[in-house]
């Protein structure tokens, strides 16, 4: 399969965020397995978003779980 980068940075932006239907989740899973080990641009990407999603965690103020 030819990987469109477009279509994995899109992928791995919602898999960062848990976004993804089960089929899409499938897709962004061969992509990490076959594409993104050996492009250094998805692997870049790949970091980033993972530390966009770390950050977002932190953003809002803690709540406390209902009762």
């Amino acid at each position: 399969m030819t990987w469109d980068h477009d279509r994995v940075e899109e992928l791995l932006a919602a898999r960062a965020l848990d976004g993804l239907d089960p089929e899409e989740a499938a897709l962004a899973e061969r992509a990490l397995i076959e594409h993104v080990p050996g492009c250094p641009r998805c692997r870049e990407v790949l970091d980033s978003f993972r530390v966009v999603a770390g950050d977002l965690a932190l953003v809002a103020d803690p709540a406390a779980p209902p009762d």
